[in-house]
């Protein structure tokens, strides 16, 4: 029975997951704070019926109960000479965030959640402007606006960039002329900064991406859309021809890729041909099964001793991590997940699988070049932002 006391409380956590995008743009304490907090409401709720049944009909639900078993079964028979196993099974497991964002709160509460994500998106790209005139003071809160801070920074601009393909994809559907005007705002305002002030090649690749699915999605014989369509690649066409940050990395890049002789082995742009390099003499040898869990951290120092990555805690690559402790089997595990979510997204006729299909081309891409699954600070707002779309993709997201 579902009693007066267990309504408060649910809608106590549905107000409090419904904020949670904000944190994605803060230091990353302020989230995992957050996320106790959810889980404590979510708790009192009680609502732990309806939380099992949205694990089991999760479309992940069987494949990542495969993983982890999997990934047990490697530590406790696979891996014993890594001993950073048990320090790494817990990175095995980032999906399980994903089943409990996606039960986490009543169902009306996810379109809210997606509301505001749009509006930490652009005030992270007002924050990025004022930031940059001079205009904010540099307080702790804005400190990775401020100046470059790693993986962190770079996790802001790859946020920023499915904030823009959300909405451009909300911008193709809308059929009111000034929702569809405003829409395109927020892309256009979200875009210039990623190019002007974000320093990451995977945001602004996955800009490149998203968008394009959005025009391709809503591109029909609508003269509207069309010329939503020539906005946008005319915006493309401007922002690369601007002395941009973006601009810059790409030519460091293509730089590094070109360069002549053995100078661009030490290049901090060509880091990751060192992992695919030493990565893969280890999937060569033990390609079925890999080498354990937490075996490349413990073997990759001694591997590339002398080079630049040889210091470094993760291949920068997730599938190179999992072919490399998992072998083929875990890899084959990793595809079966986002086969899942695309399947999911694609079959989707009652809710808006769009962003879904987003999320999913998001994280395939993104792993390709971060650790997004490896590296919580990608992974975990991932996994938030995933069940937002996923819950979007479903009828129930869309009654109230």
């Amino acid at each position: 029975m579902i009693t007066s006391q267990s309504f408060k409380a649910n809608d106590l956590a549905g107000l409090m997951f419904s904020l949670m995008p904000i944190t994605l743009f803060l230091p990353v304490g302020f989230m995992y704070f957050w996320i106790a907090l959810v889980f404590i409401a979510a708790t009192m709720a009680g609502n732990f019926r309806d939380i099992k049944t949205s694990v089991a009909n999760n479309p992940i639900f069987f494949p990542t109960a495969l993983l982890v078993i999997f990934v047990v079964f490697q530590s406790l028979f696979l891996s014993g000479e890594n001993d950073r196993r048990w320090s790494g099974i817990i990175y095995y497991f980032i999906f399980v965030f994903f089943f409990f964002f996606s039960a986490a709160a009543p169902a009306h509460y996810f379109a809210q959640a997606k509301k505001i994500f749009y509006l930490s998106a652009v005030l992270a790209s007002a924050v990025f402007y004022l930031s940059r005139s001079g205009a904010l003071p540099e307080w702790y809160v804005f400190k990775n606006f401020f100046t470059y801070g790693g993986n962190r920074s770079i996790a802001i601009g790859i946020f920023l960039a499915i904030a823009a393909g959300w909405l451009l994809n909300d911008a193709g559907k809308e059929t009111r002329f000034r929702q569809k005007l405003i829409l395109t705002a927020g892309y256009i305002f979200i875009s210039s900064a990623i190019f002007i002030f974000a320093v990451t090649r995977t945001g602004l690749l996955l800009l490149f991406v998203l968008s394009a699915m959005a025009i391709a999605r809503h591109l029909k014989h609508n003269k509207i859309n069309i010329a939503l369509a020539a906005i946008v690649v005319s915006f493309f066409a401007v922002m690369m021809n601007t002395h941009s940050t973006s601009n810059q990395r790409l030519s460091q890049t293509l730089s590094a890729v070109t360069a002549p002789g053995p100078k661009k082995a030490d290049n901090g742009d060509m880091v990751r041909l060192q992992f695919f390099e030493k990565t893969g003499q280890m999937i060569l040898e033990k390609p079925l099964l890999g080498h354990g869990v937490g075996s490349w951290r413990q073997q990759y120092p001694t591997r590339a001793e002398g080079l630049l990555t040889s210091t470094m805690s993760t291949p920068h690559n997730d599938y190179l991590l999992f072919a490399a402790e998992l072998g083929l089997c875990g890899l084959l595990i990793l595809f079966v997940i986002f086969f899942n979510l695309a399947r999911t997204a694609v079959s989707s006729t009652v809710g808006d699988g769009m962003p879904l299909l987003m999320m999913t081309v998001a994280l395939a891409i993104g792993s390709m070049f971060n650790a997004i699954l490896r590296d919580w600070r990608f992974g975990v707002p991932f996994m938030l932002l995933l069940a937002i779309a996923y819950r979007g993709s479903l009828r129930e997201s869309h009654d109230s």
